[in-house]
């Protein structure tokens, strides 16, 4: 967690002593959110994270906590404003560069790719090393691209689908119900080998493709 500074002045002993009191507090708020997290007791654990949070709004660990809680639980628009928030604050590098990746991640996730992409280079900017980082920026920018593309295709006009095609988009259904979303993509994509009808399904290829990149999301 980011360190407090306090300048101790006679006149201003008990304001000083009650931002004192107000940040141990706050830490062991955010440690026993800690806790609670670590246990996947995600209401008790945002209790405290959010207590933390009205002691002092521009926490950076508070937030951050806030943000991987809701992250965990899929509750991605709502973690995007705490990441945000804690990237405003933070202060080293370190911080920055992990703060930033999450909030690349919860992009990804809200499919907000261009969003993504920014995240993990000003992530990078703090930590060029970083692989997964890396990797993830990568995939943003393949994911945007597919996207673009994806989006001037659909202002084609789309072939109609043989009695063949729409077999293989059945089968292809079949193993998304089952979320084998891989093979879905592999099925389609052979199908498109022996029948250019399938380009009818394009969007559904794209979302195909979508999950299985995103689901490499480092």
């Amino acid at each position: 967690m980011r360190g407090i500074n306090f300048y101790f002045f006679p006149i201003y002993l008990l304001l000083s002593s009650f931002l004192f009191s107000q940040s141990l507090e706050e830490k062991e708020l955010i440690a026993e959110g800690n806790e609670f997290f670590s246990q996947q007791k995600w209401e008790l654990a945002q209790a405290k994270y959010a207590k933390a949070l009205t002691l002092r709004p521009s926490s950076v660990k508070a937030n951050y906590n806030m943000g991987n809680l809701l992250y965990e639980q899929n509750l991605f628009s709502k973690a995007q404003p705490y990441f945000e928030r804690a990237a405003e604050n933070a202060q080293s590098a370190q911080q920055k560069a992990r703060i930033f990746h999450n909030l690349g991640n919860t992009f990804m996730k809200l499919k907000k790719y261009k969003e993504a992409e920014k995240a993990y280079k000003n992530s990078l900017l703090q930590n060029p090393k970083d692989n997964e980082t890396r990797y993830n920026f990568a995939l943003a920018k393949k994911l945007l691209n597919l996207k673009e593309k994806q989006e001037n295709k659909n202002k084609e006009n789309k072939p109609e689908p043989s009695d063949f095609a729409l077999k293989v988009k059945t089968e292809a259904d079949e193993a998304t119900q089952n979320f084998e979303f891989s093979k879905a993509l592999e099925i389609m994509q052979k199908g498109l080998e022996k029948d250019s009808t399938l380009n009818h399904f394009q969007d559904f290829m794209t979302k195909l493709k979508e999950i299985t990149l995103l689901d490499s999301i480092k």
